[in-house]
């Protein structure tokens, strides 16, 4: 049986004026090798109209479907738009009004429940739970850690490289990042130093670790903490929260992160509800003179 895409709009025109001059539909379609089905979604698409409106409608449907895969793609931009009608992929660039996409709040733990977390994690877990909520690191690029990465005399991670989906390969950010150890998470590498295998956190027989293998830790770990469960990424989350709310830059959490984009790391310079109130505070905290000076001022 032929399918409908085989069909030229001549041919499934010409099949519906058979009919609509007396012709029974079921014999054209047994002629056609098609459904009853498809012949009368024919006649839903290209019913009452010419050869060369079909061809327009056909046309107008590959636009629109080429169109969809730009927006598919996250290419719908003002500036793409441009290239692909300049390509001739389509007519011309359409006018977008920008649409504002609420953001998700960002999950984190507060100060309090990290160290709970901490304490919490099983012996093994422990050193990279922690190493994930002072570095930042993506679990990815957690698992693809090696000891030829982390410089323990100097204090820094070197991040490499990442794993996704069971590959290895770059970062996010397609370049390398640096991340200096504090001396909490510092004494915990070292403390955690083997030479089971290349990798810093590998199974006992020194392969590599999955992100499935990671799963059930860390749920254990916010379980017997008391915590709401959260994932991996949730570590990511704190340690970029907790960089804001002690007063870091944006350029500098976003150089920790390995972000693209400022814009990106936006979303996690956020603040909570008890460091705002902390910051409101300390307008109560105003010396006199300087609340003197400001009034001399006015």
């Amino acid at each position: 049986m032929l399918r409908k895409s085989q069909f030229a709009e001549e041919q499934i025109i010409k099949a519906l004026k058979e009919v609509e001059a007396g012709a029974k539909a079921t014999d054209v379609c047994r002629r056609l090798g098609v459904t009853g089905q498809t012949f009368y979604r024919w006649k839903a698409k290209f019913g009452g109209i010419d050869v060369s409106d079909a061809k327009r409608l056909k046309a107008l449907e590959e636009e629109n479907h080429k169109l969809k895969l730009l927006v598919a793609e996250q290419l719908l931009d003002v500036q793409m738009l441009r290239l692909a009608a300049e390509w001739g992929l389509i007519p011309a660039a359409p006018r977008i009004k920008n649409v504002r996409v609420p953001t998700t709040p960002v999950e984190f733990f507060s100060f309090d429940e990290a160290r709970r977390l901490v304490d919490a994690a099983g012996a093994e877990w422990r050193t990279m739970i922690l190493v994930a909520l002072r570095t930042g690191l993506r679990v990815g690029e957690l698992l693809a850690l090696r000891w030829d990465d982390v410089d323990l005399k100097a204090g820094r991670i070197i991040v490499r490289r990442t794993i996704w989906k069971g590959h290895e390969g770059p970062p996010k950010s397609g370049r390398d990042r640096e991340v200096p150890l504090g001396d909490e998470v510092l004494a915990a590498l070292k403390g955690h130093r083997h030479l089971k295998g290349k990798t810093v956190f590998c199974n006992p027989d020194g392969s590599m670790l999955t992100a499935a293998q990671c799963r059930p830790p860390i749920e254990a770990a916010c379980r017997k903490a008391g915590l709401t469960k959260r994932g991996w990424h949730a570590l990511r989350h704190t340690f970029a929260s907790h960089l804001a709310m002690r007063g870091a830059s944006a350029k500098e959490v976003q150089e920790l992160l390995g972000h693209g984009s400022l814009q990106m790391t936006m979303r996690y310079m956020h603040l909570s509800p008890k460091a705002r109130r902390d910051a409101v505070r300390l307008l109560d905290a105003l010396p006199s003179d300087a609340e003197s000076r400001h009034k001399e001022g006015t």
